[in-house]
């Protein structure tokens, strides 16, 4: 799971790239599949109020035991991806990321 602060909003787009280091030319790439994001949401006074965005994914990459992710995010669908993308928690985001099920 990558947590993503409340800066940003559900109604971005995510999207991940998945980027590998070292792998020779012919190696298949990694594929991201079943991913998913969900806000979580506060209820305060003034009704209810965005919190961090939680992202799962599957990983997997028969050639190699680690892959670098990193994650870029859009708030216009996509046409730019200028939103700032700054703290992150869990093991599913990095320069050494092994492939697995619900990072």
């Amino acid at each position: 799971m990558i947590g993503v602060p409340p800066s940003l909003a559900l109604r971005s787009v995510v999207l991940f790239a998945v980027l590998f280091a070292g792998v020779p030319v012919h190696a298949v790439p990694p594929v991201v599949s079943n991913v998913s994001a969900q806000q979580e949401r506060t209820l305060t006074g003034n009704g209810w109020v965005g919190g961090k965005v939680n992202i799962w994914y599957d990983l997997a990459d028969p050639d190699s035991p680690t892959v670098r992710v990193s994650l870029l995010v859009s708030s216009d669908a996509g046409s730019t991806w200028a939103v700032p993308a700054q703290t992150f928690v869990g093991s599913g985001f990095g320069p050494s990321v092994q492939p697995g099920i619900r990072k």
